[in-house]
């Protein structure tokens, strides 16, 4: 039969299972370095967009018009 860990995990990130006695490193997976990663589908669709060299001059010149906005708008205040 299978275990279901219970993992009491001290403070070097090194679980131990309470019931089998069982020992996991547990430090990669708390910071957050996992080893396989797969890109979700909105990931790769954003991916996709930056690429093109139209989008980021439109996500540029929107930055810039933003700033010039907000500054606009401190001086009227």
């Amino acid at each position: 039969m299978d275990c279901l860990h219970h993992w009491h995990i001290d403070s070097l990130n090194v679980g131990t299972c309470q019931l089998c006695g069982q020992v996991k490193d547990f430090g990669a997976l708390l910071y957050g370095k996992r080893r396989y990663t797969i890109p979700t589908p909105q990931a790769l669709a954003a991916k996709r967009r930056w690429d093109n060299p139209e989008y980021q001059a439109k996500q540029a010149a929107s930055k810039v018009l933003g700033w010039e906005k907000r500054k606009h708008q401190e001086v009227i205040k």
